[in-house]
């Protein structure tokens, strides 16, 4: 964060007009993407996603692990509208920032708390949405994880140690 703060106070004009319209060109494209697709549709692309996700880090699943998948599709909140909006406010606050942007410790203490929690300035019913999406995610990891194979949990292992090996080299290149 000290880096990203020490950053934001050299942006030039153009290189702030930069950001700005790449993050409303990311929101907007990401926002197309998604916004004609029906109800079904949306909750069969979030399964595929979070399927892609979890086998990521244990390989294929199994049919019952499929399934508490889909279940968590089902049954978590749509939110899509509201999470570009909140996007788009969350790219004007940082806008704001920019205008107030001095070399002080209130500042530096309200941009670390912007960029750290977004949440602050979420309407309650995106928290509310994202508060019961994020215990329905939660249990249905419980879940896949108690329903883990053998194969799976190797898989696992083996996934740990190469964010292991990655991070170890990181911090042996930043010496």
């Amino acid at each position: 964060m000290p880096h990203l703060y020490q950053l934001f106070l050299t942006l030039d004009q153009d290189q702030a007009d930069e950001l700005f319209t790449s993050l409303q060109e990311k929101y907007q494209e990401d926002y197309e993407d998604d916004k004609d697709l029906s109800e079904a549709d949306s909750r069969k692309k979030s399964q595929k996603r979070m399927t892609e996700r979890v086998e990521d880090w244990i390989g294929d699943l199994t049919p019952e692990q499929m399934e508490l998948v889909k279940q968590w599709s089902l049954s978590r909140p749509l939110m899509r509208q509201d999470w570009y909006q909140q996007q788009l406010i969350n790219k004007s606050e940082l806008q704001v920032l920019y205008l107030q942007r001095n070399d002080s410790k209130a500042f530096q203490q309200k941009f670390t708390s912007t960029l750290l929690h977004p949440e602050q300035f979420y309407p309650e019913a995106l928290n509310r949405k994202l508060q019961k999406n994020r215990a329905l995610t939660y249990a249905m990891f419980a879940q896949v994880i108690q329903g883990m194979t053998d194969k799976q949990l190797k898989h696992y292992h083996e996934k740990l140690r190469e964010w292991r090996e990655t991070f170890e080299a990181l911090q042996e290149n930043s010496k």
